[in-house]
């Protein structure tokens, strides 16, 4: 049972804040108004470009090839149960996200810095971040046995997938509850992939 509370409290977690999303939450709407305006002040052009190149990374095509050329240098090295992890904890992240994403239909914030389309709740770059980051994590970081390596290499790959994360919220495309929620979606579905997984 042991194995299940993360999936189970990354659920209901979400479960909560859509909710409160759904239902126009005013301690919601009122923290990521906070969010944006913060963000909204500290823009500069070099900023700006550098979190368009990084959020570019999480869109749909770019973000496929990378998983699919990852699942394919698994499956050549005969890692199988890595290269189904990736491909069913990502499929599985961005089906979730699409399916609720059509159920809310939520706007996305104004004054976007770059064309979005869709809903804005949940960030599909924010499933894809936190997936893959989980996936690095748990299937690589173990293979490494010098500590202080292994450490720099786990705060390498939060740093990178944060970034992707936090690009959504830098360049106005994202509430950050948008953000949040795709978080709590990406641990879900990476933690049921490796449950199914393990015990198949």
């Amino acid at each position: 049972m042991k194995k299940f509370w993360l999936p189970i409290l990354s659920i209901g977690l979400f479960l909560i804040l859509a909710i409160l999303v759904f239902v126009q939450n005013n301690t919601v709407i009122t923290f990521d108004k906070i969010i944006e305006s913060f963000f909204a002040g500290i823009h500069n052009q070099l900023f700006e470009n550098f979190f368009i190149e990084i959020t570019r990374i999480g869109d749909i095509i770019p973000a496929s090839i990378f998983i699919f050329l990852i699942a394919s240098v698994l499956f050549i090295s005969k890692k199988y149960t890595k290269a189904k992890m990736i491909l069913l904890s990502s499929g599985l992240g961005i089906s979730a996200g699409s399916f609720v994403k059509i159920i809310t239909e939520r706007m996305r914030p104004e004054n976007a810095m770059i064309d979005t389309i869709g809903s804005s709740f949940p960030s599909n770059h924010a499933i894809i971040a936190i997936t893959l980051c989980l996936f690095f994590i748990y299937e690589f970081a173990k293979y490494i046995k010098i500590k202080w390596l292994k450490i720099s290499f786990i705060i390498f790959i939060i740093l990178i997938f944060s970034l992707l994360a936090l690009s959504r919220l830098v360049l106005n495309v994202h509430w950050t509850s948008d953000v949040i929620a795709g978080i709590l979606i990406g641990i879900t579905c990476f933690s049921i992939s490796r449950i199914v997984l393990e015990n198949h």
